[in-house]
């Protein structure tokens, strides 16, 4: 008896446990990026851990499909990955399709017409190093941004209607990010899934920088 009750155990953990690496390619994902785009919130040669559910994306190895239309609403906030001529990349949504967007050269954003909450951020390393620092929210999230001081380069400047089936994405290192002011609108088809976690140190957990936050007020 006790034999039988062993092996309907081993069965049963196996069964799980084939489950749930069948199921990953279609769930979850782990990626490494070597870009800034996306500092202070994901820094270079970081690990983000991607939730790929609503998307009808599957991918192995890096090979990426699609066996599904995708069903998850985007919102304003979300670090989402995207393929930019094959490889993946990051971005944050911060309009929608329908938005009026608008970003000016002091970097601060407006949707329709409305600026954008943001106070000066305190980053002193940041600021050593040439960025101004701050935090934005939009839609009650909350998230940290950088921008070259005033005197170096910036692409943060123009205007932007967001089309249907489309939505706008920046980085938050705001001058060193390829993104919908070069690219134009994001299909919500060429997005992979949404970021739930980063970690800047393999084995360590999944804790690191959360990609938003709850706005605070004070």
């Amino acid at each position: 008896m006790r034999n039988l009750l062993g092996w309907l155990l081993t069965l049963a953990l196996v069964a799980l446990l084939l489950t749930l690496v069948g199921a990953r390619p279609f769930v979850v994902d782990v990626l490494g990026m070597p870009s800034e785009a996306m500092a202070p919130t994901v820094i270079a040669d970081s690990s983000v851990r991607v939730d790929k559910l609503g998307f009808g994306i599957a991918s192995l190895t890096n090979i990426y499909w699609r066996y599904a239309p995708p069903s998850r609403a985007l919102a304003r906030g979300d670090v989402v990955v995207f393929r930019l001529r094959g490889e993946p990349m990051l971005g944050r949504v911060v309009a929608l399709a329908g938005d009026d967007f608008r970003f000016g050269d002091d970097g601060v954003l407006k949707i329709d017409g409305k600026p954008v909450a943001r106070v000066p951020g305190d980053d002193p390393v940041a600021s050593a190093a040439g960025w101004e620092t701050w935090q934005e929210t939009i839609d009650g999230r909350s998230w940290h941004v950088r921008l070259w001081r005033t005197g170096k380069p910036s692409r943060t400047s123009g205007r932007r209607e967001v089309k249907p089936g489309t939505v706008f994405v920046l980085g938050d290192s705001r001058d060193q990010s390829i993104d919908s002011r070069a690219l134009g609108g994001l299909a919500i088809e060429d997005v992979l899934g949404v970021v739930t976690g980063t970690r800047a140190t393999p084995g360590v957990g999944w804790p690191s920088v959360p990609p938003s936050w709850p706005a605070t007020s004070g």
